[in-house]
């Protein structure tokens, strides 16, 4: 059942700001600080983060992914992006 306990955290957002994440209950999709992450729900893992996405830099992405299908959607700075999970 459910405890409330701390399963994991992590330490590596600097940021003052984070956007709401979206799950698909495997891997937890967040942009905060203007770098967008893929961290692992059981884990807490940094899978990836944005420069796996060609053509962005730090500080671009904003607001919360929206996940469909095979694709993760979010917003930059200059652009909306849809990256493949």
């Amino acid at each position: 059942g459910s405890t409330g306990a701390q399963k994991w955290r992590t330490g590596k957002i600097v940021a003052s700001v984070i956007d709401p994440l979206s799950t698909d209950g495997v891997v937890a999709y967040v942009s905060h600080g203007g770098v967008f992450a893929a961290y692992s729900v059981s884990t807490g893992a940094i899978l990836w983060t944005d420069p796996a996405v060609p053509g962005t830099e730090p500080s671009k992405f904003a607001g919360e992914p929206v996940l469909s299908g095979d694709r993760i959607f979010v917003a930059g700075g200059d652009a909306f992006y849809a990256i493949r999970k």
